[in-house]
């Protein structure tokens, strides 16, 4: 009877090295494929980054190009305003001088 326990003994210690090593094998291919699923969102995140950074970068040239193109609108703007400006003061600055003469043609005539 002692010998049936030894075998059923050996028998279940079997079995259970073959159950550890099978979990064992199991977790090592399972890990392996975690790995390689790794290693692929480390490349996945990386093309990521380079498409988004030159994203980023193609706006911020447009951006300063729109700032560009509003800072010369505004010279361009405020060259006019004060041109204008110039235009009326002198034309103002004409039409006084003509009052002025005439005043004075008519204070001679007088």
């Amino acid at each position: 009877m002692e010998q049936q326990f030894d075998r059923q003994i050996a028998a279940i210690k079997d079995k259970n090295e073959e159950a550890i090593w099978k979990l064992f094998n199991e977790f090592k291919q399972n890990l392996e494929k975690v790995e390689v699923e790794f290693v692929d969102s480390k490349q996945t995140a990386h093309s990521l980054k380079l498409f988004y950074d030159e994203k980023l970068r193609k706006q911020e040239d447009e951006h300063e190009f729109e700032v560009i193109e509003v800072e010369e609108s505004h010279k361009r703007y405020t060259k006019d305003k004060a041109s204008e400006m110039n235009k009326l003061v002198t034309e103002q600055t004409e039409q006084l001088a003509a009052l002025e003469r005439a005043k004075q043609k008519r204070g001679e005539r007088e």
